[in-house]
């Protein structure tokens, strides 16, 4: 939602890959012949995702931005045959040219890319944690989120706690994510709210006086501070130890 936010929620299409027998065979890397499993390892999934992407970059002559995720389909007939679905951003290339750059069967083009692509696409990430489905992204998705601005508005939140950190996405609010609260704050200021709004009455700690609070943090950054760095030592002055082959 965030890198989709970044291109202003335009020029993003939402895909789904699937393949035929015959285009899916080549890539099975598995033991024996080819068959229909159910194991990632057995397919060559990375080549297949940057093959697609490298005919969309000699197309629209840029690396387009992207998240893949494989799965396993079923059907009547008990195959489980494997296809992707995946988000292409700033991409504009229309329907009938992204028919023609996949060439290992049918591409579907979802006619919307949005909020629910973001839960369609968390879905298959998390559908089968044992299975450890493999994700291809791009670096940095979503790293427009940690801006300036929001860390002026992390340090009112800090102040008074009544600052509303959730995060507007094309007019709807959701809840700041883990890794950019993470991102924009260190573990004391996070420890500090903590205190703030479940203060330890049982031990008499109440801080009713924020300099005091500041104090603190003070204190325990001190506590935890990175030890300082050894000089390295310059061999030409380590002295010289003689051993029994010196002699």
């Amino acid at each position: 939602m965030a890198e989709h936010a970044r291109y202003k929620y335009r020029g993003c299409r939402f895909v789904t890959l699937t393949f035929s027998d015959d285009e899916l065979s080549p890539f099975w890397i598995g033991e024996g012949s080819f068959c229909h499993s159910q194991r990632f390892e057995d397919f060559d999934i990375a080549l297949i995702v940057r093959r697609f992407l490298e005919r969309v970059r000699k197309l629209t002559g840029k690396s387009v931005r992207h998240v893949f995720i494989p799965e396993f389909g079923s059907s009547p007939d008990g195959t489980h045959r494997l296809h992707l679905h995946g988000i292409l951003f700033d991409c504009f290339l229309k329907v009938e040219f992204l028919e023609k750059l996949w060439k290992h069967g049918f591409i579907h083009v979802h006619s919307y890319c949005d909020a629910r692509t973001s839960g369609y696409i968390t879905k298959y990430m998390t559908k089968d944690l044992a299975t450890r489905t493999p994700v291809f992204v791009s670096s940095g998705i979503g790293s427009n989120l940690v801006t300036a601005s929001l860390r002026r508005k992390f340090e009112r939140y800090l102040r008074s706690l009544k600052e509303d950190l959730r995060l507007n996405f094309n007019g709807f609010l959701y809840g700041m994510p883990l890794y950019v609260y993470n991102k924009i704050s260190d573990w004391i200021e996070r420890f500090s709210i903590s205190l703030r709004r479940n203060p330890l009455e049982f031990a008499g700690i109440e801080w009713s006086d924020m300099s005091a609070l500041e104090e603190y943090k003070d204190y325990l950054r001190t506590l935890h501070s990175p030890p300082p760095l050894r000089p390295k030592l310059d061999p030409r002055h380590l002295p010289v130890i003689l051993t029994e082959f010196d002699f």
